[in-house]
């Protein structure tokens, strides 16, 4: 955790190349993802999109989402 106050968390989130996080929902948050090394790829609500480095993405609130790091290198991605 980056930062945090009255209803935001900033997170700095580390996936090592071939990983991912698991496949999940959230019943009262959004989350804003920004990849700042590596390239993303994002499974939102069973549709894979690939967001590279200086792109980000939006996961809606219940939206089912996961991360995973296809490439060779650390990804790296600010959460909001």
């Amino acid at each position: 955790v980056i930062d945090e106050g009255p209803g935001y968390k900033v997170k700095r989130i580390e996936v090592i190349p071939g990983k991912r996080m698991s496949y999940q929902k959230h019943a009262r948050r959004d989350e804003h993802w920004m990849v700042v090394q590596g390239v993303a790829q994002v499974t939102l609500d069973g549709r894979d999109v690939t967001v590279c480095l200086g792109e980000a993405i939006d996961i809606p609130v219940g939206a089912a989402h996961r991360i995973e790091n296809p490439g060779p290198e650390t990804l790296i991605l600010i959460e909001i």
